[in-house]
């Protein structure tokens, strides 16, 4: 996948992951034909262009076809970044994205996350509430709860942005 652009690999990646729609992706997929039968193998993009985008199931079938094709550890590397940079810049949720870290550290072979990020962190917040179970909680005690969430945002970030350094 070396000679992919970077925009291909972004959309590559941002469909498996569900960032792009099947329809955008399918869009995307033939207002740039010429480049990306040049730049794709020419399997995967027949693959890609013989795909019928309007069946049920054509996303599980295109996610599929993309990762015959992907290097999957760039893909987790790319993943990682996106999901500690939205951590730090304060565009998801800190519990939740430190499930999200946990949960992907354990999908990924590679153990590319350091433990401290991936596991400890997340087993601090772990009775910590999500969002959606705000609403099972007294205003009193979720408060309570949620200043655990100060104790270890400040160090959560300062060793996401080491960590993301070493990625570059």
């Amino acid at each position: 996948m070396d000679k992919l652009s970077d925009q291909t690999k972004q959309n590559l990646f941002q469909t498996v992951i569900g960032g792009i729609s099947i329809a955008e992706f399918e869009q995307w997929l033939y207002a740039n034909d010429n480049k990306l039968e040049t730049e794709l193998n020419s399997k995967f993009y027949l693959d890609l262009i013989s795909l019928s985008y309007n069946q049920k199931d054509s996303f599980s079938q295109l996610k599929d076809k993309i990762f015959q094709y992907i290097d999957i550890n760039e893909f987790n590397i790319w993943r990682t970044k996106k999901l500690l940079n939205a951590i730090i810049e304060n565009k998801i949720e800190f519990v939740t994205a430190t499930r999200e870290l946990r949960d992907l550290y354990f999908e990924t072979d590679t153990k590319l996350i350091p433990v401290t990020l991936a596991v400890y962190y997340e087993s601090e917040l772990d009775d910590v509430p999500i969002p959606s179970e705000y609403k099972l909680w007294s205003d009193q005690g979720l408060q309570e709860k949620l200043k655990t969430v100060d104790l270890y945002r400040d160090d959560f970030i300062k060793d996401a942005k080491e960590f993301l350094a070493t990625l570059e």
